[in-house]
Formats: C-alpha cells, sequence, structure tokens
C-alpha cells in the first residue's frame, strides 16, 4: 500500500514537470492540459468503492493539491481545499449512483470530470481574479487527455485485478 501511495506521488509529480515544461510548447491560445487535476479525478472515481476511500481521498488531495498550489503559484492550500471539497461532492454523487448498475461507467466520468473541472477552474480564476478567455479552451484541452486516461486506468486496473 506504501508503495502503490509513493508511486502514486511520484506519477503526480512528474505529471506537473510534464505539463509545465513540455505542454507548454504545445498549448492552444494559452490553454494547457491540467494533468494533476485529471490524474486526481480518474483515482477518486475509480477508488470510489475500496474500503479505505476516505483516507486516499485525502492523501490523493493533498498531494495534487501541493504540486498544483507549488507549480502554479496559487497560496498555499487552496487548491487542497478546493480538491477536498470535489472530491467529497463526487463521492455524494457517486453513492447516488451506485444503486444504478451501469457497465458504461464513462457516461458518468464525463459529466461529472467536466462539472468538477468548471468549478475548479471556476473558483480558482474568481478567487485570483484571473478570469480569461481561454476557460473554455482549458476545459476541453483537458478533457481530451481525461476521455483516453479513464480508458487506459480502467484497463490497466482490470489487468492487475485479475
Amino acid at each position: 500500500m506504501l508503495l502503490k501511495l509513493s508511486v502514486i506521488a511520484i506519477l503526480f509529480y512528474f505529471l506537473a514537470l510534464i505539463q509545465n515544461s513540455f505542454f507548454v510548447h504545445f498549448n492552444i491560445f494559452g490553454a494547457v492540459p491540467n494533468f494533476i487535476f485529471i490524474l486526481f479525478f480518474i483515482l477518486i472515481f475509480f477508488s470510489f468503492s475500496e474500503k479505505s476511500y476516505s483516507r486516499k481521498n485525502l492523501f490523493y488531495s493533498f498531494v495534487a493539491g501541493f504540486f498544483l498550489d507549488v507549480f502554479f503559484g496559487f497560496y498555499f492550500g487552496s487548491s487542497f481545499a478546493l480538491l477536498l471539497a470535489i472530491s467529497f461532492i463526487a463521492k455524494k454523487i457517486l453513492n447516488s449512483l451506485k444503486q444504478k448498475k451501469d457497465k458504461y461507467p464513462f457516461i458518468h466520468f464525463a459529466p461529472l470530470f467536466l462539472a468538477s473541472l468548471v468549478s475548479y477552474e471556476a473558483v480558482l480564476a474568481v478567487f485570483f481574479g484571473n478570469i480569461s478567455r481561454i476557460f473554455l479552451v482549458k476545459i476541453i484541452y483537458s478533457f481530451l487527455f481525461a476521455a483516453p486516461g479513464f480508458y487506459f486506468y480502467k484497463k490497466l486496473s482490470n489487468r492487475f485485478n485479475d
């Protein structure tokens, strides 16, 4: 368990480096995908059914929030608080969807991811006063990486669970 959490923390770090060094050259109208949020949300979405969800929820929120605050210059702790709130709200929504046995979880993932990312970006934009015209581009660009990330993680987790 400790090894898995250490690997996840290192993965957050490498995604932050890739986002800030490599993908700044592949921006669209100045927008870069938020890989840290993408990994955070995928981990939250797929770890929902586990018994240690609350502890993992706290760990993922802390590590992702730490790297978002350090690499993007937000006030320390602001991203952690937002991500923790998003993860608890997502948990409540996933609890309400739990009763429905759906074999297409992407139908649940896509709108929940988009709503979470929009709320995260909107709160940060209002809080720091930098509302920009590239808001929608940033959301779409991040979703273009989240959709394959969802299926990659699903395939990877199925392989290790079998």
